[in-house]
């Protein structure tokens, strides 16, 4: 039987530095020869602070090895509860109602193009619920931050308030590019909108990967003893205890945005998570993608809100028939190794 400690995060972070290293050292004698124990680190970021023992994973080929993050289970609180909203900072509120105003008008603007891009078509179906009874509101006073508006937004945008119990698992420290790592070739699909003949056309490509499907990904992991997390464990690990929009707590804290700054973090189990909005995740839920819109927002330009909320521990995107079916150009994955049958 595992000690409770490895399924209590609130009895984990009560231990010392050794004792948690005792229990890694527990776990390691019943992990396959391919993970090792490597070190104990202590991650401190906003209020969190915690004990993290790291494994290695030895991939079958002469590659490098894979650090993992041994994750506590608990029973935790998940999504977003607005009677007691995530705190945020004016500026952040304040970009949201240029946001919401600029796109108010695209969508007007586009309304053909907004059935073809499924994230434009979600961003003016959200609007039409939570935004247009607000807007003249915000047009009278677009300096006066509505957080009352801006909180009934993020209830369309982020995972509903939960509470799940969660067994502790290995969890792949950094990401993996699943176009740099499933073997070729594959069938893969890449979509765009063809303006000349003004349809969108399916290009096949079976010399790289332009658009992997979650199934083949699956598939992989599978085969190596792994799986994805699922949408209530990424949202876990990613938080990391914090119950606030970001993990790292509030915007207004973090450092100037660089890759040497809060990006190059870790968060309190270790795990580097949300570094850039491009390279979004699938769980094992094959219609959403967590961790970033493909760099939807950032390639468009649509500024702080429109950004920063695809990085929050409970935003997720949705997907329809065709990704679902063909996958998402530019995909990443990271490892989850159960520690459940240590239970029995």
């Amino acid at each position: 039987m595992l000690p409770e400690a490895l399924l209590n995060l609130a009895l984990w972070d009560q231990l010392p530095l050794q004792e948690c290293e005792h229990l890694a050292r527990y776990i390691e004698k019943y992990l396959p020869s391919s993970f090792r124990f490597v070190h104990m680190a202590t991650y401190e970021v906003g209020t969190q602070r915690r004990h993290i023992a790291h494994f290695d994973w030895q991939p079958p080929a002469e590659q490098a090895p894979v650090l993992f993050s041994l994750v506590p289970g608990a029973t935790a609180i998940l999504g977003f509860d607005q009677t007691h909203p995530f705190a945020v900072d004016d500026e952040l509120v304040l970009d949201w109602q240029d946001y919401c105003l600029e796109m108010q008008r695209a969508c007007t603007r586009t309304s053909g193009a907004s059935e073809r891009d499924p994230y434009l078509k979600r961003q003016c179906e959200i609007l039409e619920k939570a935004f247009v009874h607000h807007s003249e509101q915000i047009e009278k006073g677009p300096l006066i931050p509505h957080y009352e508006a801006f909180y009934e937004y993020l209830t369309h945008m982020l995972h509903p308030l939960r509470t799940v119990t969660l067994e502790p698992l290995l969890v792949e420290v950094g990401i993996e590019e699943a176009e740099e790592v499933l073997p070729q070739p594959v069938l893969t699909y890449f979509r765009y909108y063809h303006k000349a003949i003004k349809r969108e056309v399916t290009h096949i490509n079976r010399q790289g990967h332009c658009s992997i499907p979650q199934r083949h990904v699956a598939a992989f992991l599978k085969q190596h003893g792994f799986r994805l997390l699922t949408a209530d464990e990424w949202e876990y690990v990613c938080a990391a205890g914090s119950r606030t929009l970001f993990y790292w707590e509030r915007i207004a804290d973090e450092p100037i945005m660089n890759e040497n700054s809060w990006m190059a973090l870790r968060n309190a189990f270790g795990l580097s998570m949300v570094k850039d909005t491009y390279q979004w995740e699938y769980v094992d839920d094959p219609s959403l993608m967590t961790g970033g819109d493909g760099g939807w927002a950032a390639c468009g330009g649509a500024g702080l809100f429109a950004q920063e909320v695809t990085r929050a521990s409970a935003y997720y995107l949705p997907l329809n028939d065709k990704p679902i079916n063909q996958g998402v150009y530019g995909p990443c994955f990271r490892r989850a190794y159960d520690l459940g049958y240590l239970l029995a």
